[in-house]
């Protein structure tokens, strides 16, 4: 129980990190408000971004149940359907047998896991 428990909040800790950081890039390129841009004068952090999320994540936490299956099955087709325009596009532009093989086999796992949520026979 408590090595599932410490995978949660790792799994918690790297989500809310990859947020606040994605926050931080949008607003830095101006596509969000330019205050989540904002670094930390002290610390050095994007604090306003890390605020953010940690805003929107309590808010999350009173919706429960209702938001959970919808997140997580939004966020495994977006995870699929990123990891195959970035495998494809890598194949596109890599000149090196090896690394287009690779890419190529990563493109080919993530139109799988695309079917796999596309496709309601699919296990």
């Amino acid at each position: 129980m408590v090595a599932a428990i410490f995978g949660l909040f790792q799994c918690f800790n790297g989500n809310f990190v990859a947020a606040s950081r994605l926050l931080f890039s949008f607003g830095r390129r101006g596509t969000i408000p330019a205050r989540f841009g904002m670094v930390h004068a002290r610390y050095q952090t994007p604090s306003i971004a890390v605020i953010g999320v940690m805003i929107a994540t309590l808010i999350a936490l009173f919706l429960g149940d209702a938001l959970l299956v919808p997140v997580t099955e939004v966020g495994s087709m977006a995870s699929a359907c990123g990891w195959l325009a970035a495998s494809s596009s890598l194949f596109l532009v890599e000149s090196r047998i090896r690394v287009r093989l690779i890419a190529a086999i990563a493109a080919l796992v993530a139109l799988l896991l695309v079917a796999m949520k596309l496709v309601a026979k699919f296990p």
